[in-house]
């Protein structure tokens, strides 16, 4: 059952238009945190698999990896950090820019000359 039939059938049962739309907004939270959770696990899964296939990390050696890729994701949903800034550490430290493409994430490494002209959110790097 779809979120719009369950707050037609609670209007139809003649609940308060309040009620509903404060169960709509719970239900849609529900279902986008669903969603996120399961991005994330895919996420975690894939970089396991590569992990091991790409450079031969064994269970211990990707625990261990998982563990801290956790932890950062679990900073990085702290409301006091800035996203942008995480993505500029990212930049500063290695020249790897990590940005949504559509369906896809884009994945670039700049040169030294485009590390020290690069803002995220401007268009010429591309």
């Amino acid at each position: 059952m779809t979120i719009s039939e369950v707050t037609g059938y609670l209007a139809r049962k003649g609940i308060p238009k309040q009620m509903i739309r404060e169960i709509r907004m719970a239900l849609t939270y529900d279902a986008v945190q669903q969603s996120k959770d399961i991005q994330y696990d895919r996420i975690l899964t894939g970089v396991a698999i590569v992990l091991r296939k790409e450079f031969g990390f064994g269970e211990k050696r990707i625990m261990r990896a998982l563990e801290a890729l956790n932890a950062e994701y679990e900073s990085i949903l702290d409301p006091d950090n800035d996203w942008n800034k995480t993505m500029e550490r990212l930049r500063e430290e290695t020249g790897i820019i990590i940005r949504s493409g559509g369906d896809r994430l884009v994945v670039e490494c700049l040169t030294d000359e485009e590390k020290l002209n690069y803002k995220y959110g401007s268009e010429n790097h591309e």
